[in-house]
């Protein structure tokens, strides 16, 4: 998958590696400057020295064509006035995409913006505290706060059910 995987996904990954940023944050619609300049590279390495077409990296990258030749014009007028830091970080991905990937590293096919932790189980004097707090008639959430869980634990362990993140009082069946 790693040397199978698509050029323009490789060339994304590439970029947010070496400069720090989640792969994922590539394809979502964040607009904070830490991932514009990747994007951007990403999108001029693909289509100026890739030779992908716009329309192809704005598909991969979930944009417009005209957003991806947008981001090439920018990355070439940065070229032009000299801007170190733009050169060596285009320069520093092309080569990289020459190189074979170490085998640890998965391009993923679907990016996936969140990330889903599970939370820390609580302990047994977590859950005594919860059944207290909630015996005293402390809604979910200002339980979930003071014991410091997550409030579907809480939800579950007072037997109470949620639906979109609001909680009514039903006892779950």
């Amino acid at each position: 998958m790693i040397e199978n995987a698509n050029p323009v996904r490789k060339i994304i990954h590439l970029c947010a590696v070496k400069c720090g940023v989640e792969p994922a944050e590539m394809y979502s619609s964040s607009r904070r400057a830490v991932t514009i300049l990747p994007r951007q590279v990403a999108c001029f390495v693909a289509v100026s020295k890739l030779g992908a077409s716009s329309k192809h990296v704005g598909r991969v990258m979930n944009r417009d064509h005209s957003t991806v030749l947008h981001a090439v014009a920018r990355i070439e007028q940065r070229l032009r006035n000299g801007c170190e830091k733009t050169q060596k970080l285009v320069s520093d991905v092309w080569e990289a995409y020459h190189k074979p990937l170490p085998p640890t590293v998965k391009i993923n096919e679907v990016a996936t913006i969140e990330k889903r932790v599970a939370p820390p189980v609580p302990t047994v004097d977590v859950c005594d505290e919860i059944k207290k707090l909630r015996a005293r008639g402390l809604p979910v959430n200002r339980i979930a706060e003071r014991v410091q869980a997550d409030e579907f634990f809480v939800a579950r362990m007072c037997g109470v059910q949620f639906w979109k993140g609001r909680h009514t009082n039903e006892v779950q069946t």
